[in-house]
């Protein structure tokens, strides 16, 4: 019985010492504010390179970066919006900030054939210097001012979005297998054929312009539809994710977001009201002016303690 016992101490004063070893070297990692947005800024650019190598500017001798994060697909053909353009963009409440309007390509390819289809989406003009500032305010709010915390957050941003905030139309994704199938009509797969989905404040919406999973080119009336006509009448109206970072709504409700209202029970089931894309509006409008993303620390507060440190 006292092998046992022993055998127990041993175990528990193992468990102490690594969360005491883990503890030490975090507590090693931990920078201040200035330190942690430099890192910030260093994690948002890497090498440019070409064939393995990297690329040096003639200039200057030195090396080529580019984003890491704001590479997002739907960042073709831009040109920045004016005021008076918005209203006709479904953009409105956004007046005053930096915005651009995409007309981006994606290829479907169909029984080995390629096929060419145009997405339509105004999108926030998201900078690298924006990340790195939300980033590190985000990791300092949380207690967790280390460049493992930017770093993972970079990471999600990259898997979510790439820094792509629509604002109001056509977000296009391979997300399902569409196909003659009726048993795999909803199977989550990419079957080289892209899907359209309607997008406002940063959180998909569902409307009668078109079904999401379409495999046609939409037309000019649909992408118009899509920006500023009504949402469907059935109950499930707006998504759950808002981007950059994919904080969910019940994530925002859980850790203390600002706004109230933006879940409702429609028949048993809990959804997301139309208030929530209020409420991702005014975040990121907010981390825009001061820096602070609200969204991304509420996504941080639930989600940073299951990444390895």
């Amino acid at each position: 019985m006292s092998q046992f016992k022993n055998l127990k101490h041993c175990f528990l004063g193992f468990a102490l010492l690594t969360g005491l070893n883990a503890m030490a070297t975090e507590s090693a990692n931990k920078l201040s504010k200035e330190n942690l947005l430099e890192g910030a800024r260093a994690y948002q650019r890497i090498p440019v390179t070409k064939n393995g190598q990297p690329v040096l500017n003639p200039s200057t001798g030195a090396i080529k970066t580019q984003s890491r994060v704001l590479r997002g697909y739907m960042r073709q053909n831009c040109r920045d919006l004016h005021d008076n353009e918005l209203a006709d963009l479904g953009a409105t409440n956004w007046k005053g900030l930096p915005l651009e309007l995409c007309r981006y390509k994606v290829i479907d390819t169909i029984d080995k054939k390629m096929r060419s289809k145009e997405g339509t989406v105004v999108l926030l003009k998201i900078t690298d210097e924006m990340l790195a500032n939300w980033t590190t305010n985000t990791c300092m709010d949380i207690g967790s001012p280390t460049l493992r915390c930017v770093e993972i957050i970079s990471d999600q941003v990259i898997r979510q979005s790439r820094g792509q905030f629509a604002i109001s139309g056509i977000v296009y994704e391979d997300q399902y297998i569409l196909n003659s199938n009726p048993d795999e009509k909803d199977k989550m797969g990419e079957d080289g054929i892209y899907e359209p989905y309607c997008m406002r404040e940063g959180i998909t919406v569902f409307t009668e312009a078109f079904n999401d999973r379409s495999i046609e080119p939409l037309t000019e009336d649909q992408v118009k539809a899509c920006m500023q006509g009504p949402l469907t009448k059935e109950a499930k109206k707006v998504g759950r994710l808002a981007r950059i970072q994919g904080t969910s709504v019940e994530m925002y409700v859980k850790n203390g977001g600002k706004h109230t209202g933006v879940i409702i029970v429609v028949d048993k089931q809990t959804l997301p009201s139309e208030e929530w894309l209020v409420a991702s509006r005014d975040e990121m409008q907010e981390a825009v002016r001061t820096g602070n993303n609200s969204m991304m620390t509420l996504w941080a507060k639930q989600n940073l303690s299951k990444f390895p440190r």
